[in-house]
């Protein structure tokens, strides 16, 4: 590989902080890559800036949030033009947004070559339903609908597709009608040192009769089921549940259940979260598997956080979460939405935990970043040993 290829990534943020964004491109680095991310300006940041070896670049307009904007096709054309000046042999797309400015550059010069990095799976994910209003939610549906249509246009330039789970890649290669595999790259946080001297068991005042439940990040269970969780949890003699999050929900549960003996509400701190969650007995994953296919056929953030602090789990029951338990064996699977198929799970759980919390431990030390990234790294090499030739 040519030691000044260079990779251009393409953002739909302003890039405060995005952990899959920035673990992919110091990866890059890592192996020899220049990297520059074009991504939204925003007043209070520099237009551009160096982190971690990564340039950094603030030139964006959000007009892609906006596919029927007046001019939507002129700013296309003016950014296209303004990142064609710097020279790069690879163009890596982040997520479905930028997909027509991808695909416009790569038309302008063809020898690039262009990777659609999903995020989300779109046509599994129609967001416009969680609208409020009934005008703003039928204008989310057009959008949502020109958005598909310019990201199915899109992928017809593309020469690779990273999604973030096997299923998606399945399904993104039969929908995009795709002559090649896509690759699935999981977002598994950076592996640490449990700090074994963090307990929330000992934060919290949980006597050790009592086997602690946590559930961390954003809450997708129905208002009804929560409410039947708790309503579990305190009625056991056994079991404690811990939230840790800060989005409003947490907030919200935290005051309607303050007098709840059992349950418990922590902030998110992000540095602690691995050393908290493996001071547990058990994770909670409840994703909205019925509702959406992208959840259905995602993998979630925490489920590979769950899996680096060496957490058992309970998770509805859905393809990542099935892979997972039979590599390791260390998830009880239940059904959304169904409080007694939860609650199995859970006496499962507590019947085998001794072995489950044994099976988990090993996942620490078979899942890595490092592992996960590099047929990527491969890729692109092959890449930019063909165009070196060239």
């Amino acid at each position: 590989m040519k030691n000044t290829t260079t990779v251009v990534m393409l953002l739909d943020n302003p890039l405060i902080s995005d952990s899959r964004v920035e673990k992919e491109a110091v990866s890059f680095i890592n192996s020899g890559f220049n990297v520059i991310v074009y991504c939204v300006s925003d007043k209070n940041l520099p237009l551009e800036e160096t982190r971690n070896g990564i340039a950094i670049k603030r030139i964006l307009s959000p007009f892609f949030q906006k596919p029927f904007g007046k001019n939507y096709n002129e700013e296309l054309k003016l950014f296209a033009n303004k990142i064609l000046q710097v020279s790069f042999d690879i163009l890596h797309c982040h997520d479905y947004m930028l997909m027509p400015l991808a695909a416009l550059i790569k038309h302008k010069e063809p020898r690039i070559f262009l990777t659609y990095d999903s995020h989300e799976y779109l046509i599994g994910w129609p967001y416009y339903k969680e609208t409020p209003s009934l005008v703003n939610r039928l204008k989310g549906y057009l959008v949502w609908r020109r958005m598909l249509q310019n990201e199915k246009n899109a992928s017809k330039s593309i020469n690779a597709l990273l999604t973030s789970s096997t299923a998606i890649s399945a399904a993104l290669k039969k929908r995009f009608k795709l002559p090649f595999e896509g690759i699935s790259v999981r977002n598994i946080p950076e592996s640490k040192k449990i700090d074994p001297t963090i307990s929330l068991r000992e934060t919290l005042k949980i006597s050790n009769n009592r086997k602690l439940l946590v559930h961390s990040g954003s809450v997708y269970m129905p208002l009804k089921f929560i409410e039947q969780l708790i309503r579990l949890i305190n009625n056991s003699i056994n079991l404690s549940l811990v939230f840790i999050g800060n989005r409003s929900i947490h907030g919200d549960l935290k005051e309607e259940y303050r007098e709840a003996q059992h349950i418990h509400f922590i902030d998110y701190q992000p540095n602690l979260l691995l050393d908290q969650l493996a001071s547990c007995d058990a994770g909670i994953l409840y994703t909205r598997s019925k509702s959406y296919k992208a959840h259905q056929l995602g993998s979630s953030n925490k489920l590979m956080e769950y899996g680096l602090a060496g957490l058992p789990t309970i998770g509805t029951d859905q393809p990542a979460h099935q892979e997972l338990k039979e590599q390791f064996n260390h998830i009880e699977l239940f059904y959304e939405n169904n409080i007694t198929s939860f609650k199995s799970a859970t006496n499962r759980m507590i019947d085998l935990l001794p072995e489950k919390k044994k099976n988990a431990e090993g996942i620490k030390h078979s899942l890595s970043w490092k592992n996960e990234f590099r047929p990527v790294i491969e890729l692109y090499k092959k890449v930019a040993d063909r165009m070196a030739e060239a």
